[in-house]
């Protein structure tokens, strides 16, 4: 069963690594594999290498986290 992809963009970056670099970016997944849920940070400036920091969520966790997401979007506003 291969993996299916919920969100996948490079968005800019902010650590010590990227400070070096000014314009990098991290490649951030959302997919689902086999029966887990994944969350994947990838190596800077690299794009769909698969590579990078992965975690899984569990199904509290997943849920705790799209609170999170939808309380801090209050900060943004839901418009574009």
């Amino acid at each position: 069963m291969g993996a299916n992809f919920f969100f996948d963009k490079l968005l800019p970056a902010a650590d010590t690594e990227a400070r070096k670099v000014p314009g990098s970016q991290r490649q951030v997944e959302i997919f689902t594999h086999g029966d887990g849920l994944w969350l994947r940070v990838g190596l800077l400036d690299e794009e769909h290498q698969g590579q990078g920091f992965t975690v899984e969520f569990t199904k509290s966790a997943a849920a705790e986290l799209a609170e999170g997401l939808d309380r801090a979007m209050h900060y943004f506003g839901y418009k574009k």
